[in-house]
């Protein structure tokens, strides 16, 4: 005995089918889209990073370059040869421009092994020097700010 299928039925299953499929096929391609808009959100924050830190290891390097010397650090307290007529001084490091703001004496000690209240004494001085390294292709900038201690002969750091 042979059964009738309702041959109706069959085509209106086919037809779900096809709306199912497509509504997956939907889903899967706006997912696809907000991956590929996510890893160039990714990518974009791990080029400013690198960028942060190549702007910070020049900042650094010109900073210590400059307090190599103890003349950056004599001239800040007398206000003579670089720092005679700007509060700044501009090093160039990397092709990166790197400018280091005049050092500043925010605390002194006398050295330890002198006898104290002797004018002879020196006296372990400690400078604030703040540096700011910008990119010239971004815009990007990266402030630093470092501490020094040195010593000095006494009454320098006022």
């Amino acid at each position: 005995m042979k059964r009738a299928y309702n041959t109706r039925a069959l085509k209106r299953q086919h037809g779900v089918t096809l709306v199912v499929a497509l509504i997956m096929l939907v889903m899967i391609t706006v997912f696809a889209v907000a991956m590929v808009r996510l890893s160039n959100t990714s990518m974009q924050v791990v080029g400013n990073m690198q960028v942060q830190r190549a702007l910070e290891a020049n900042a650094q390097a010109a900073v210590e370059e400059k307090i190599s010397s103890p003349d950056m650090f004599y001239d800040a307290i007398d206000n003579k040869n670089q720092f005679a007529s700007l509060n700044y001084v501009n090093v160039t490091v990397n092709a990166t421009t790197v400018k280091i703001d005049k050092p500043v004496c925010v605390g002194k000690q006398d050295a330890y092994g002198y006898e104290i209240g002797s004018a002879l004494t020196p006296q372990d001085n400690v400078f604030e020097v703040r540096a700011t390294a910008t990119d010239s292709l971004t815009g990007a900038a990266v402030e630093l700010t470092q501490g020094v201690k040195i010593r000095m002969a006494a009454g320098t750091c006022v």
